[in-house]
């Protein structure tokens, strides 16, 4: 945090201590549904407005946080053998996502494979699917590749 000469926060550092509370929200109720800028602005006692200008000049917006957050679990999920009994919709149900084509859509944006090419990749599942995996990962990475 920033201090000016009398030790008193500045601005800046004000803004840095309530985007960190934000995150730190966000990160506890991140599996909500109905985790909305309205329930973080009350919790947090700040504007919708103030919410979003604490993300000005950071590398997401508060939405793309949100939901890249709520990625990186399901990623942690989908890789972990003891969630392999649970379906990829339940895990990603579990995580935030209501919808199957939206979570379909994000994921393979973000990872640039399925979901469940991506489970079969990290938990190495059978010799067979994990072929079939990698073949479907070196495709997209070469049609990605190819799209840049």
């Amino acid at each position: 945090a920033v201090l000016d000469r009398e030790g008193t926060p500045t601005d800046v550092s004000l803004r840095e201590l309530t985007r960190d509370r934000v995150k730190r929200f966000i990160a506890v109720h991140l599996d909500d549904p109905h985790l909305m800028f309205d329930r973080i602005a009350a919790a947090i006692g700040c504007s919708k407005r103030y919410l979003h200008k604490l993300f000005d000049g950071e590398a997401d917006t508060l939405n793309a946080y949100i939901w890249q957050r709520r990625l990186e679990r399901i990623r942690q999920d989908l890789a972990d053998p003891a969630l392999a009994d649970h379906s990829i919709t339940e895990i990603a149900f579990g995580r935030g996502f209501s919808s199957s084509t939206h979570f379909s859509r994000s994921f393979r944006e973000s990872c640039g494979v399925s979901p469940r090419v991506y489970r079969l990749l990290m938990q190495g599942t059978g010799l067979f699917w994990n072929r079939a995996a990698r073949r479907q990962w070196t495709t997209q990475a070469r049609l990605l590749g190819a799209a840049e």
